[in-house]
């Protein structure tokens, strides 16, 4: 299976919530489904880093040619803005056997209102 981030991600007004997509395409035929999870993190203004989290629902092989999470800000009081972030991501895929393969990307995407 090959997944990425969309380069582009939406963010909310509150500035506490992204919401996180990407494609997926090239599944294996001993692979079976999917969870996809997320970090965004951003400097803040006062040099701060936030972050936020997220994590997908399962994604079967084909039909599911995309994912989607919601990434929420953790810390109290700490608000991600329009502009560069990094976004680092996990696919844990489950595979005949059962057995598990997780991979591992990052890249900066814009987060924008």
């Amino acid at each position: 299976m090959t997944s990425r981030v969309n380069r582009h991600l939406q963010l909310n007004k509150s500035g506490r919530k992204v919401k996180v997509k990407g494609p997926i395409s090239n599944w294996e035929t001993d692979e079976h489904c999917a969870v996809f999870s997320v970090v965004i993190a951003q400097v803040a203004a006062d040099g701060t880093l936030v972050t936020a989290h997220g994590t997908s629902t399962g994604m079967r092989r084909p039909p599911n040619t995309a994912w989607a999470a919601e990434a929420v800000v953790t810390e109290a009081g700490a608000q991600l803005t329009a502009g560069p972030a990094t976004a680092a991501a996990t696919a844990t895929i489950q595979v005949d056997g059962p057995a598990i393969e997780t991979y591992t990307w990052s890249l900066v995407t814009q987060l924008e209102l």
